[in-house]
């Protein structure tokens, strides 16, 4: 459904909720979308009026995939991959509430160029221990080291023998 169609209730963790009616009594889930210059430019999926799920967002004007990341209760929570442009990965992360805990980085020739983990002792502004039972079991579920092997292997991260998304 485009994003049009809908209401926007109020904010939650800093995104729009989204409402079948106009009195934002009736919460939409489905399959949102937004366009720009009529060529999508994002995308998720709403559950009760909330991203949950997968988010797509594309460059405007040109089009191309720009990020894919899982949201949670309106924020990014657990994996994220930007791309360049050209369609190479810029960067593969794993989100805690919008934060990149975790992340690789790559130039627009797919080298890789900087590795970020976070610990106890390099989470300037972040209370560490809130998120350390996340991240412990997000880096089970996505193991950024070897979607890393990959990407640089194949030019994409794999999972079961197919692209992970």
């Amino acid at each position: 459904m485009n994003c049009n169609d809908l209401y926007y209730g109020k904010e939650i963790n800093n995104n729009s909720t989204f409402y079948i009616d106009e009195n934002c009594t009736i919460p939409y889930t489905g399959h949102v979308e937004d366009y720009f210059n009529g060529k999508l430019s994002w995308e998720c999926d709403i559950v009760n009026g909330i991203q949950n799920g997968i988010e797509k967002v594309y460059y405007d004007f040109t089009g191309e995939l720009e990020r894919i990341n899982e949201i949670k209760n309106n924020r990014g929570y657990g994996l994220c991959i930007e791309y360049y442009k050209n369609g190479k990965i810029s960067s593969i992360s794993i989100l805690i509430y919008d934060v990149n805990a975790d992340s690789y980085s790559y130039d627009e020739t797919g080298k890789l160029e900087e590795i970020h983990i976070i610990d106890k002792d390099n989470a300037i502004g972040i209370n560490y221990s809130f998120i350390e039972d996340e991240i412990l079991e997000l880096r089970k579920k996505y193991d950024l080291k070897k979607l890393n092997e990959e990407i640089l292997k194949y030019g994409k991260p794999i999972k079961y023998g197919k692209p992970l998304y």
